[in-house]
C-alpha cells in the first residue's frame, strides 16, 4: 500500500498496475487506493476469484501438506502485492 501510495503522491508518469490478492486485505487496499484518487496512468486491480485455486495443494504454516478444498485455500489466505 505504501509503495503504491507513494507513486500516486509523486505523480509517477509510467503506466502502473497494482495487482492485489483477492483476500479481504487486497480488497481493502484497492478501495483505499481508489479513494486516494489514482491518476489515469495507474490502475489498482484485485485478482479474480478462480474456483480451480480452491483445490490447489499447499503447505500449511506447520509445513504439513494438505489439499485446500476445505480448511486451507491458496486463494484468500495468501497475500502478496505486485506492482508492474
Amino acid at each position: 500500500m505504501k509503495f503504491a501510495e507513494g507513486l500516486v503522491r509523486i505523480d509517477v508518469q509510467n503506466q502502473v498496475i497494482v495487482l492485489l490478492d483477492n483476500d479481504a486485505e487486497g480488497v481493502d487496499v484497492r478501495q483505499k487506493l481508489l479513494r486516494l484518487g489514482m491518476p489515469s496512468n495507474m490502475r489498482a486491480m484485485v485478482l479474480p476469484d478462480d474456483e480451480s485455486f480452491r483445490k490447489f495443494p499447499t503447505k500449511g504454516h506447520d509445513g504439513s501438506s494438505r489439499a485446500t478444498s476445505t480448511a486451507a485455500r491458496l486463494q484468500s489466505n495468501a497475500t502478496w502485492t505486485s506492482i508492474f
